[in-house]
C-alpha cells in the first residue's frame, strides 16, 4: 500500500471510480500533449484497446488483490 501512496494519494477511491463507471470519459490533456498530435493518436489509441480488451476486468482484478479488498 505505500508503494501506491507515493503515487496516488487515495488509491481506494481510484479504485471506486473505475469500479463504478465514474471516471471522466474526456480528460484535461498537458499542454506537452495538447501540442503533439502523435501523442494524442496514442492516447487515443490505448483508450480503444482499454476499451475492446476488456482490460477494465483486469485492472479491477488487480486492484482488488493489491489493495486486498474483499467482494
Amino acid at each position: 500500500m505505500d508503494q501506491f501512496r507515493e503515487t496516488l494519494s487515495d488509491p481506494l477511491t481510484l479504485y471506486e471510480l473505475i469500479r463504478d463507471d465514474e471516471m471522466p470519459q474526456e480528460a484535461r490533456l498537458s499542454f506537452r500533449l495538447r501540442k503533439n498530435p502523435a501523442m494524442r493518436a496514442r492516447l487515443k489509441q490505448i483508450q480503444a484497446d482499454y476499451e475492446s480488451k476488456g482490460e477494465k476486468a483486469v485492472l479491477i482484478a488487480w486492484l482488488e488483490a493489491s489493495l486486498k479488498i474483499e467482494k
